[in-house]
């Protein structure tokens, strides 16, 4: 048996895992950026 193909499922699903997390927080901040910019040009209108 070759101890490599043993531990080659667990570090799939490690880099599965680590590549949605770092998407998820990606798109996160692309929302939060969209939000407080559509936050912040209301503001200005109201303000103005």
């Amino acid at each position: 048996m070759n101890p490599g193909r043993a531990f080659r499922p667990i570090w799939d699903s490690l880099a599965g895992c680590t590549c949605i997390s770092e998407f998820m927080f990606i798109h996160g901040l692309e929302l939060s950026n969209i939000h407080f910019k559509r936050h912040h040009l209301i503001y200005f209108a109201i303000e103005s």
